[in-house]
């Protein structure tokens, strides 16, 4: 093709040139592949088989009067319609589990075949606090997967989504830190992506914060943790296999969070009565999220229109100097 490359070969990225190469991790850095590349659809979309109103939704003026019944269909929008996901065991089996999550059906990764219990990984009570490490660690996972379009399993792209993973997530990083609310936990992610100078990724701020409220409803009231158990079994296999293409100097960071990720799985799989209301307070720091964002925009726009455009004027002296 334009490029000179053997598609049928599968380590296209030995046949790039240095420039070449240059070039697709630029695209990359800055988002803009996403743009050159088909949508991604994430695994955690259910679609729904009739149109129900959102968990959580902002009314205007005039959907103010009709509040308790949109109050009334939220409630049952808990847990979307789970038709289109298949059965929990045709995906757990010995040969799907290290198999990447299949982006054509849309189906959740894989779970593993089991699943250890706390009693195995701690040799005490669990922190009360440990609910809120799961909202930082996933707002890093669905940026990272949309920020890779969906490759995260690619054997290249797995140091830099690693990387991006511990960046973003403070409680997979060195420090590990402990949150005491799920908003701190959630701002401490957005923070991570702009001291990191990451670009948005095509969820944006808000559609991330939503993602993370997704995977914790989960498909259905009968299946609540699924998403949440899909997520971290798959965080745990991008470290396991992320690890071995790292620098030798890297690797006890990547295994250090791929052990957390394992304990966060098997919290999830032991505290699942806490899903749903840790998705509640998500979806409540995205509203608040969305509400002060628009609040900043219409505050620039009559800032703008008082200065005659995005920049104040440059301020005149008060006494100027004459010959």
């Amino acid at each position: 093709p334009e490029l000179g490359l053997d598609p049928q070969t599968e380590d296209l990225w030995e046949q790039l040139s240095s420039q070449q190469r240059q070039s697709f991790q630029q695209l990359l850095s800055s988002g803009k592949i996403s743009g050159i590349l088909p949508p991604w659809k994430p695994w955690w979309v259910v679609e729904a088989k009739s149109q129900e109103p959102p968990l959580v939704q902002l009314l205007g003026a005039q959907d103010a009067q009709d509040s308790q019944p949109q109050q009334e269909g939220a409630k049952q929008d808990l847990h979307p319609a789970s038709s289109g996901l298949p059965n929990e065991e045709t995906i757990i089996t010995g040969e799907d589990q290290n198999r990447p999550p299949a982006q054509d059906s849309n189906s959740p990764p894989a779970l593993p075949d089991v699943i250890r219990p706390l009693s195995n990984l701690t040799g005490g009570p669990v922190s009360p606090l440990v609910r809120f490490q799961l909202p930082n660690v996933l707002y890093a996972y669905a940026y990272s997967l949309s920020l890779y379009n969906g490759e995260a399993d690619d054997a290249q792209l797995l140091p830099e989504v690693c990387e991006t993973l511990l960046d973003l997530s403070a409680t997979l990083g060195t420090t590990q830190r402990v949150f005491s609310s799920t908003g701190e936990a959630l701002q401490a992610a957005l923070q991570a992506v702009v001291d990191g100078r990451y670009p948005e990724c095509p969820l944006g701020k808000a559609g991330t914060m939503q993602a993370v409220a997704q995977i914790l409803r989960g498909p259905g009231p009968e299946k609540q943790s699924r998403f949440a158990l899909a997520a971290f079994a798959h965080l745990t296999r991008l470290l396991g296999r992320g690890k071995r293409r790292v620098a030798p100097e890297d690797q006890p960071r990547i295994y250090k969070a791929k052990k957390k990720c394992q304990f966060l799985l098997s919290w999830v799989k032991e505290n699942e009565e806490q899903l749903p209301s840790l998705a509640l307070e998500v979806q409540g720091e995205y509203i608040t999220h969305v509400v002060d964002a628009k609040e900043v925009g219409a505050i620039t726009q009559e800032l703008e229109k008082m200065w005659g455009g995005k920049m104040p004027p440059s301020k005149q002296p008060l006494i100027e100097e004459l010959d």
